[in-house]
């Protein structure tokens, strides 16, 4: 197995209900709504959870039939327009390992045509940025000439903010209920922000406030609510802290950028310049921010990336 599927990732809230072994129900009712389905054996699914996915092979419930598909499933609070390259690499990756366990990697290089799972790719989109019920991101946009590229990968991307796509809020209740968590717990650290500049305990209040109020609703998720309950209110906060943190990253590496790439395009346009200069920025920033998470030095980053220090500090000062 490579060294990307064993990379240690943060947990979230999402992840902890959707893709925990010890409740696979929850799994199988979501992945039940994604496809149309109607399983009602958690055991036929094979769960794994990578550093940013649920991944899972459904298998049939005819005995000769397994690992008939292979999803990956992420939570997202900010919009990503990459999850297609991403979407491809892990699957890649996952497809490698999968031929490994078959002892079928040689296959490749016969005439034996090779049978893989089929692969789906879905996201769950609860940020604050506008967008449809369900839109598709394609691999080809990101290619300089999208209708020329031999390739192409669909990610299929779901809003899950409470009110929007109904119907496959009927089909999975937890995912419902955690949509209303969400909404509950943002409401109540935004009433923070207008009232108090709000510290650490008031934001974990707030949020055991939301909790406290679905464990009281008797939902879907009620008991897990009530068993997990400090467990919860430390993974949302990370992860609406950290939310907030990209956020900030990505305004400031917007200015940054436009800068650089304003001076860098110069001979070759100002518009084409601007553009290089935000993508490169905002990516450099991301990826020092994931070696920071995986405990890297300043010095460690320096030699990797070839950044400066001062860049390295933004990114330490915005997480904080």
């Amino acid at each position: 197995m490579s060294n990307k599927l064993n990379r240690q990732y943060k947990d979230r809230v999402f992840r902890d209900i959707f893709g925990n072994k010890d409740r696979r129900e929850y799994t199988l009712s979501l992945y039940n709504a994604v496809n149309g389905t109607a399983y009602t054996d958690p055991e036929l699914i094979e769960l794994n959870t990578l550093e940013d996915f649920i991944y899972m092979n459904m298998k049939n419930d005819v005995s000769f039939l397994v690992d008939a598909q292979l999803e990956l499933y992420e939570h997202q609070s900010t919009y990503n327009p990459n999850m297609p390259f991403r979407c491809l690499q892990y699957l890649s990756e996952l497809y490698e390992r999968y031929l490994e366990e078959k002892d079928q990697k040689d296959w490749l290089y016969t005439d034996i045509l090779v049978h893989l799972p089929t692969p789906k790719c879905v996201v769950f989109y609860n940020g604050e940025r506008e967008t449809e019920d369900k839109f598709e991101l394609h691999l080809k946009e990101a290619f300089s000439v999208p209708e020329k590229a031999c390739m192409d990968l669909t990610v299929l991307v779901f809003n899950c903010n409470e009110g929007r796509n109904q119907e496959l809020m009927e089909h999975c209740a937890e995912l419902k209920d955690y949509a209303r968590f969400v909404a509950l717990s943002r409401r109540n650290l935004k009433g923070l922000k207008r009232s108090v500049q709000a510290n650490d305990l008031d934001k974990e209040n707030a949020v055991l406030q939301a909790i406290d109020e679905m464990i009281r609703s008797e939902g879907p998720l009620s008991e897990y609510f009530r068993i997990r309950r400090n467990e919860v209110c430390k993974l949302f906060l990370e992860d609406y802290n950290e939310e907030a943190a990209m956020k900030a990253i990505g305004d400031l590496k917007e200015q940054v950028g436009y800068q650089k790439g304003h001076e860098e395009g110069r001979e070759e346009g100002r518009v084409e310049g601007h553009e290089e200069g935000r993508k490169a920025g905002h990516a450099e920033m991301l990826e020092i921010i994931r070696l920071i998470k995986a405990g890297a030095t300043d010095e460690d980053i320096v030699d990797q990336l070839h950044c400066s220090l001062t860049d390295i500090q933004e990114a330490r000062t915005a997480i904080a």
